[in-house]
This record gives C-alpha cells, structure tokens and sequence, in this order.
C-alpha cells in the first residue's frame, strides 16, 4: 500500500466514514493501475479507460475544453421586474450610471470564471485541478457512479490537497456524489446549486464530462432543460415581510393548535383532492369511498366536495395571498364550512382561520417566518409547496396515511380551455381565471396520450415525486386524476377503488391525529416575538453586508468577492432561530431579493472587458449595491416599527393588494 494511497485512506476516514468502509472494502492499492512511461492507464473489465497516460489524456480533454468553451451554462440577459421595486430601481440606477461613464457591455461573457464547477467522472483525477484552476470555482460537484475510479485514483491523486483548497471559510464548497441513480443525482445537485449558499451566480456553470456515460449525459440534459429552469426565484422581500405579517397576526390574535407529524403509520388510506377538471371524473368513487379514507381537500377543491354532498375530514392552505380567503369566504356563502377541520400554514390571510372553528396551524420551511416562530421540529409539513396538492400529499405523508391517492391533480390540462372542476368558484364565475403560464410543454398523460403543462407545475410534478422516491415509509402512492403523468404514483382509475370497513379505523386514526396537536398560547408568542431585538438584529445585518462593499479603493476582483461573500451571508436556511448570530429572520427576509439584484450585478460584471472600465463599472456596482441593501434596510426597519408592540400592530393594508 503506497502513502499516497494511504494518505487518501484516511482523508476518506475524517471526511465520509461511509465511503471509507466503501472503499476498503476493495482492498490495497494499485490493482487496477497500468503504468504508461512516466504516467498511469485505469483498467477496468479488461479495457484500458485512457488508451495512454492519464495526464496527457487530462491535459489535451481539458485544454480543449477551455478553447471551445462548451457545456457552459449561461442565463439570459436580465430585465428590470416591476414587481421587485428594490431590484428594479438598482438595475436601471445601475445601468444609467454606467452609460453615462461610457462602460461597455459584451454580449458574451469576458470573465470566464465559474463560481459553480459539475464534473462528471472521476477517472485517476488529473483532469480536477487543471478544471478548478481555469474556472477559479467556489463550487466544485464531482459525480461518478463506479467507485472503483474513486479507490484507483486514489494512488496518483491527493484528495486531501485538493479538498481543502475549497475551504468553506472562503464559502467554497466540495461535493463528490457518488450513486448509481441518475434521477437521484440530478435532484441533487439542483439543491446543491439552489441553497449552497446562493443561486444568484448561476451565470457561467460549467459542466465538464470526462468521460462517455449514458447516466452523465442524462443529468447534464435535465439540467439545462429549457421547460424545467435549474432555479426559481426565492421570495422577494414583500412576500417575506407578508409571510412574518399573516404568521405573526395568526398567532398572536389565534388559540390554535399545531400541527406535529406522527411517528408511525396508521392503516388509513387518504384521498387528495385537487381542482384540476379530471375531479369531475372522480366525484362518485370519492363519495363511495369516503367513509374508509381520509378526505383532504386542497384550496379551491373544497368547493367541489362541497357542492357534491362531500364533507372533507381536513382542509388545507398554504397561501399567504388574500385571493385565497375569498374564495373561501366564497364558498363559506354556501355551506357551513367552520366545522371542517383548517390545516394551514401560519402564512395565511390573517382573516382566514375566523372561518373555521377547528384550526391547526403548521409552519413552512425555508421562508422568514419559520425561524422566528417554529416550536418543533415535528411541527413542519415537508415538500408543501408549491401548490395546494403538493401540501395534501406532504399532509397526508406527515400523519402517516399508509395509501395515498390524488384526484383532480392534473397540474395543467388535456386542453387549455379546462382548466378547473365545474363546481369550483373559478367555473361557477364567482371568480376569475387566467393560467399564469401558458401551457406550451407535451408530457405523458397519467392515462396514456398527451397533456399539457408548464414549468411551474413540473416544479410541483417534481415535489410530488420526492415522497415515494425520498420520503416514503413503505406507502403505496397512487394517481386517479386525468392529468400529467406523477412519477412514483401508480396511474389508477377511480372506479377500481374499494375498501372494506365501516369507517371506524378512520374516525379513531383522525380523533387520535388531533389529539396529538399541541395547542399554542400567548406564551408561545411572547417566546418569539421581541419587536426591540428585531430591530436591533436588522440593523446589525445592515452593517454586515454593507462592510462588503465599503472599501472605496477595492478592484473589480474584489467588487466580484464582495457578491459572493454577502451571499454567503443570506443562506437558505430551514432550521429554527438557533443561529450563532441570531439572523437567521432576517437573512431570509432580505435572500430573495439581494439573490436578484447579486445576479444583475455579476451578470454585467462579467460582461466588461476593459480593464479600466471594470474598475469604473465594480466602484458602481459597490455604490449602487451598498443603496440597494439599505433600502432593504429602512423597508424592514419601518415594517418592524409597526409591528413592535403586539397590544397596538393592526394589521396592514398593503398586503391585501393584488
């Protein structure tokens, strides 16, 4: 055994004892090693991986590589979004300033810098450093799905070296996937892009394919997918203040209960109801059911229960809009609704719960309100976003529903003039409709043939499809509806749908369900809420992130460091207010929104190629940068200030726009 090899050994020993025990479990070193002169071949299976020296092989792949500049990924010019006022006034402040000091922007990027690196095959590692060089990458994601590459490189290559050149005090990150499931890896790595520290440098990935691998190529395809965007655009700083403004008013003015997820799995099927125009379908095999399975109808889907003598057992919201109360107050114009059990998240319209005489309230992840207000771990709902149905599934995963069956979830249409059930608001014209997106995306239909769909809901296609692939406790997941195809769900028509029972294994799953609801008091609130601390805490983020960009005579480098690191200073978090320094709210208030201007910004940067003008256009950027984080600012301080002391905070108006 060489001490290179050995050295590697115990890297893998201190970083992941999983693929340490992985790796020795192929023994000593140099087995599948062939010397070339002064150089190494892999043989695996009888075939030689190079057909000469790994670094001669490494240095000409990845020189050509550089020269070609392929498989890199590059986002569309930015435009100025009337909806994110912040961002919008720094893009057209930004961009004023540099025409009137004559910047010049290229159409192509000038700074061939990647802050995130995909590597796909490990081989004998020659090609990584040379990689990591060239791009200056923050981000580096290796995949290879043999781990025999990994146990022969490490005789040639120093994996200790090169990991701790991406040390994560300079926010750099190092990521070696290793898994044989394409799927699996794909998901992976867009969270990795999403919430390793921030999307917001997408601009310039690269993506480098060492070697053929029909698994390689499949991710790289799902990745740069035009119809399925490698990311979304997080909250903007309204929708947080709106997300803290409802949960703070639901819980200081409520006595709910809350939500707490079960440890086990009860013998109950549950039934998720959605509004797509397929539910017309379903509706006499849901009511021929319904006493051996748990209804859980999902926003405007409630509306059809109703109208069809169906009673659902929960009712679920997640929405943080006013458009959501009223239909609601809609449908409450109806049918008595108050007595149906409310499960919603503590975003709601504030108004929302006086409608119901039974309300549990859950808290959602990775949004501003989670860490100030979250009691438990247990009291989230997972994978709720980011429709109505996604939060029925994830409802019915968390109270352990050991069959789940989703109707009316056809996540777009067989034609776009259906575009909901009949006896929904939106067709009985009590309010109106229009699709945000066109449905321009072809996908498999759930019963054969073609329907049609749009990026947003393949995002919650996706969600849907993480809880049997990643959530499941041995469930069976089944899709009725007459819509896009669910991966993971197995496509079953209604009518072949029967249960034996008299409804007593669900009527005692639901009593002991809501027993186990812990109730939530004014305690609970004053334990969270302290408006002078918020205050304080704002302030003291302001002065982080400004301190950034504060050094007047700092370069173009080190104006494009300054991004990253104010970045790295708004993670995406999902864990309760226990951050060292206590910003955790407040990170997630001003993340979405900094996220999008950080991308203008180093978008255009990038885009300078004369060195004069890089230095005029970074000392822009920092001044513009440096007004934008304190509009943030003063927009958070002023929403604190009304909210301060919760015996005099009424609620604000501004949200109830549209």
């Amino acid at each position: 055994m060489t001490k290179v090899f050995e050295d590697n050994l115990e890297f893998f020993r201190e970083w992941n004892a999983e693929l340490h025990q992985a790796l020795v479990s192929f023994g000593g070193a140099g087995e599948n090693i062939v010397a070339v002169d002064d150089d190494w071949d892999l043989e695996l299976d009888g075939q030689r991986l190079y057909g000469m020296g790994a670094k001669l092989y490494a240095n000409a792949q990845v020189k050509s590589y550089w020269e070609q500049q392929a498989n890199r990924l590059h986002v569309s010019t930015p435009q100025p979004d009337p909806a994110a006022p912040e961002v919008h006034e720094f893009f057209m402040s930004t961009l004023r300033r540099a025409t009137d000091a004559n910047v010049t922007f290229f159409e192509n990027r000038a700074d061939l810098r990647a802050y995130h690196l995909v590597v796909f095959g490990v081989g004998l590692g020659e090609h990584l450093s040379a990689l990591a060089n060239l791009t200056n990458c923050k981000n580096i994601t290796i995949v290879e799905s043999d781990i025999r590459h990994v146990h022969a490189s490490m005789n040639t290559f120093d994996w200790r070296q090169f990991k701790e050149r991406f040390d994560p005090a300079d926010g750099c990150n190092f990521n070696l996937l290793l898994h044989e499931d394409g799927v699996l890896v794909g998901d992976t790595i867009r969270e990795l892009i999403r919430y390793q520290n921030s999307a917001a440098f997408l601009d310039g990935l690269c993506m480098f394919q060492h070697y053929p691998r029909p698994m390689f190529q499949q991710i790289a395809g799902a990745l740069t997918d035009p119809t399925n965007p490698l990311v979304f655009s997080p909250g903007f700083i309204h929708d947080e203040l709106n997300m803290i403004h409802n949960s703070y008013f639901n819980l200081s003015k409520q006595t709910p209960r809350i939500f707490k997820s079960a440890k086990k799995t009860c013998n109950v099927p549950a039934f998720v109801i959605g509004s797509g125009p397929s539910l017309d379908n379903d509706l006499e095999a849901i009511k021929a059911n319904h006493e051996n399975a748990i209804i859980v109808s999902c926003g405007s889907s409630i509306a059809a229960m109703l109208d069809n003598g169906i009673i659902p057992d929960f009712h679920t919201e997640a929405e943080n809009v006013v458009e959501n109360f009223e239909m609601l107050r809609i449908v409450a114009e109806r049918h008595d609704i108050s007595k149906i059990p409310l499960i919603a998240s503590t975003t709601v319209h504030p108004d929302m719960p006086g409608l119901f005489d039974d309300v549990t309230f859950f808290y959602r992840q990775g949004i501003s309100s989670y860490p100030l207000f979250c009691t438990a771990d247990d009291a989230a709902i997972d994978l709720c976003t980011p429709t109505a149905t996604n939060l029925g599934s994830g409802f019915s995963q968390a109270i352990g529903c050991n069959e789940i069956y989703l109707f009316g979830v056809d996540l777009g249409s067989r034609s776009a003039e259906r575009h909901h059930a009949a006896d929904t608001p939106y067709n009985r014209g009590d309010m109106e409709f229009n699709w945000h997106l066109e449905l321009s995306k072809e996908v498999p239909a759930n019963f054969g043939g073609i329907s049609y769909t749009h990026f947003s809901y393949l995002e919650a296609k996706l969600t849907h499809e993480h809880l049997p692939r990643y959530r499941s406790n041995g469930q069976r997941y089944f899709n009725c509806s007459d819509g896009l195809l669910i991966d993971g769900f197995e496509p079953k028509h209604s009518n072949t749908i029967s249960f034996d029972g008299d409804g007593t294994l669900k009527s005692e799953a639901i009593t002991r369900l809501r027993q186990n609801f812990p109730s939530y008091d004014g305690e609970n609130f004053k334990m969270a809420w302290n408006g002078a601390e918020r205050l304080a805490i704002n302030n003291r983020l302001r002065t982080h992130l400004t301190a950034y960009v504060g050094n007047e005579k700092a370069d173009y480098n080190s104006t494009i460091e300054a991004l990253f690191h104010i970045a790295e200073h708004l993670p995406h978090h999902t864990f309760r207010e226990n951050h060292s320094d206590g910003m955790t709210t407040e990170m997630q208030i001003y993340r979405g929104t900094a996220e999008n201007a950080l991308a203008v910004a180093y978008y255009f940067l990038c885009r300078v190629g004369n060195d004069e003008e890089r230095g005029v256009f970074a000392a822009i950027v920092r001044e513009e940068i440096a007004k934008f984080l304190n509009k943030l600012f003063d927009k958070v301080d002023a929403f604190y200030n009304d909210l301060s002391d919760p015996d005099a905070a009424q609620p604000m108006t501004i949200f109830d726009e549209r």
